[in-house]
């Protein structure tokens, strides 16, 4: 197992430290792992385990994508959250979504949005990528949020046309750790508010990237894609992004069926 040390509990959430990982989603799934198969297994997940690195050498977006990261520039985080049974995954994954934008928004004055399914957006830039995995360990059913932020990286591989960092918005540096502790707090904070389905729908949709406005769609047609636009209108109670052809028919696609064409904006 890659070095790995624990710092301290802070709200409700176990926090752990690695140097350098290759993916703190991938470290944080062992981790739990080892906990599910040691002699105290019974107080698995007892809290939250967020596991954090400042040098994640091969992260994971969505899509098994690559996340880009500069060595000490930026946050990776990955949390561990036990799911209870009354608790919906669409609005989980909703309510941690918009956790993280109010982590990130304490830290400028820009107006963040929400780009579907999940990800952190500056005007038309990624600010922060989103990981949301499921998995059944012990009888138990965890959920794998992983977190990347750009905080202070200045440079940008070439192919990441559509990247920006809290750096380049605000043109000065923010503390990594202060981020860290306001992104453990509103994840804390905002799972107690689970149970207000509409209210976190209502959240969200106010919080969407071109909320109202074009956006290009790639949409699965047969072995590939076919693009098209349309006016987005909403993302639904089931997660599904909800738009509008030019004939004024509303369509709606699960995450999979559907992805919004950067090239195109």
């Amino acid at each position: 197992m890659e070095d790995i040390q624990f710092e301290q509990l802070y709200s409700e959430v176990e926090i752990y430290f690695s140097n350098q990982c290759k993916s703190t989603q991938s470290l944080c799934k062992l981790l739990v792992q080892n906990k599910a198969n040691s002699p105290y297994a019974p107080s698995l997940l007892v809290n939250h385990i967020g596991v954090y690195c400042l040098n994640q050498t091969n992260g994971i977006g969505q899509n098994n994508n690559q996340w880009h990261s500069e060595n000490g520039k930026n946050l990776a985080i990955t949390f561990a959250i036990s799911i209870q049974k009354h608790w919906n995954l669409i609005e989980l994954n909703k309510i941690l979504t918009i956790s993280v934008l109010h982590a990130i928004q304490n830290f400028t004055q820009t107006q963040l949005t929400i780009k579907w399914p999940n990800d952190i957006f500056s005007d038309d830039k990624k600010l922060s990528g989103i990981l949301f995995e499921i998995q059944n360990i012990n009888n138990q059913k965890i959920a794998f949020f992983g977190v990347g932020i750009n905080i202070n990286q200045t440079d940008f591989p070439q192919n990441l046309v559509s990247a920006t960092s809290l750096f380049q918005i605000n043109q000065i540096e923010t503390n990594i750790y202060s981020v860290l502790m306001s992104l453990i707090e509103n994840v804390h904070g905002h799972l107690q508010k689970l149970d207000n389905q509409f209210q976190i729908h209502v959240d969200f949709q106010k919080h969407l990237w071109r909320l109202n406005e074009n956006v290009t769609l790639r949409i699965a047609d047969g072995d590939g894609f076919k693009r098209e636009q349309f006016i987005l209108v909403d993302v639904d109670f089931e997660g599904r992004i909800v738009v509008v052809n030019g004939n004024g028919d509303q369509l709606k696609f699960h995450h999979g069926q559907a992805f919004i064409d950067l090239s195109i904006i």
